[in-house]
């Protein structure tokens, strides 16, 4: 009984296959223009439907080994040597940035303040103490007149020009990495 039934079985799937895989061929001579139509656009629907059937095969693949590498990513970023390599790689990618402006804004403020401490003891003259009266009572200054007129506008170019160059060179510590 056993070898009846898994021989029905197996008829059953050979003829069923046969059926399936038949094709008719007609001279396209007889077809009218509605029935070319009718098999063009089946024609038509079976290959974009083939095609979007892999589409669907190729996003579904793409999808799963996206969750598998963000799993994995995932995982391996909450070790230490995640940790270390992600560090690396921030590094790597902002690294001389940071160092350009950790190092140049420092540079610029302290070409700023020595600018104004040249300025103002050079172009601008000197307090000197004239007469100091005790703890409590006010002192007297007097200024110290700076160099000639003359000398006072090329120097004052000068500071000008030292300061656009420190400008400049703190602008090529900072962007030219």
């Amino acid at each position: 009984m056993k070898k009846l039934l898994g021989f029905l079985v197996l008829a059953s799937v050979l003829v069923s296959n046969v059926v399936l895989a038949e094709k008719v061929t007609v001279d396209s001579s007889i077809l009218t223009t509605d029935q070319k139509a009718t098999i063009e656009t089946r024609n038509k629907i079976e290959a974009v439907s083939g095609w979007a059937g892999i589409g669907k095969e190729v996003g579904e693949a793409v999808s799963s080994s996206l969750a598998a590498v963000t799993t994995q990513a995932e995982a391996f970023g909450k070790t230490e040597v995640g940790i270390f390599t992600m560090a690396l790689v921030a590094w790597k990618v902002v690294g001389k940035d940071l160092l350009g402006f950790l190092i140049g804004i420092p540079f610029l403020l302290l070409s700023i303040c020595l600018f104004v401490w040249s300025y103002r003891r050079r172009i601008l003259g000197v307090r000197i103490l004239v007469e100091d009266q005790g703890w409590f009572k006010p002192k007297k200054y007097a200024m110290q007149p700076p160099l000639s007129d003359r000398d006072t506008q090329i120097e004052a170019f000068l500071h000008f020009v030292c300061l656009l160059i420190l400008v400049g060179v703190s602008a090529l510590i900072m962007f030219a990495g």
